[in-house]
């Protein structure tokens, strides 16, 4: 049945994970055919996992990157394990990941990719801008580290920062932003 599920055989919510005749399916028949042993005791666990590159950004709709996915094992090894690893967007508007670890630009934006191998789940962050943006950012004061923080983002997503505003419209923007509302005459007026 496991076998059956895994290649779509037998029809299941999951769907297949599987292609009869493929590695995987293949290493899942020689441990049935062996009997379904437990793993040795000796056998090296995974003890971390890293994602490469740690993040990017792609120029236009389209653009690719492929991760890759390394895990250190518990008697000192280093491994490829990207075929292994499982990988996911939160943003498949912006960036699109295949089963393999390929990221595809879509529309301008940002998205987290992840990628999951053993007990680890590693993001990384994924920029996409309009193909051949030229951007400058302009000199901006930085007052505190939030400001340093805010202008590092906006530099990274190629956006100039508002001007400086009267408190009235920060608070517009303010409600706008959190609540999706402007404010009421009686939240203005306790402001």
């Amino acid at each position: 049945m496991l076998i059956e599920k895994s290649t779509g055989a037998v029809p299941h919510s999951g769907g297949a994970k599987l292609t009869k005749g493929d590695e995987y399916y293949n290493s899942l028949i020689r441990w049935h055919e062996a009997g379904a042993p437990l793993d040795a005791a000796t056998v090296a666990e995974p003890i971390s996992m890293e994602v490469y590159p740690k993040s990017a950004v792609l120029d236009g709709k389209g653009s690719k990157q492929r991760l890759n996915v390394r895990a250190k094992y518990s008697d000192g090894t280093d491994r490829d394990v990207t075929s292994l690893a499982l990988f996911l967007t939160n943003n498949d508007n912006s960036a699109k990941i295949d089963p393999t670890g390929a990221v595809t630009a879509s529309e301008r934006g940002e998205a987290f990719v992840m990628a999951r191998f053993a007990t680890f789940t590693i993001g990384s962050p994924v920029i996409v801008l309009p193909q051949g943006l030229q951007f400058t950012f302009p000199q901006v004061p930085e007052n505190n580290y939030v400001d340093t923080l805010i202008n590092k983002k906006l530099r990274n997503l190629r956006i100039t920062p508002s001007e400086l505003c009267t408190d009235e419209v920060f608070l517009r923007r303010l409600y706008i932003d959190i609540c999706g509302v402007l404010p009421t005459a009686e939240e203005y007026t306790a402001s």
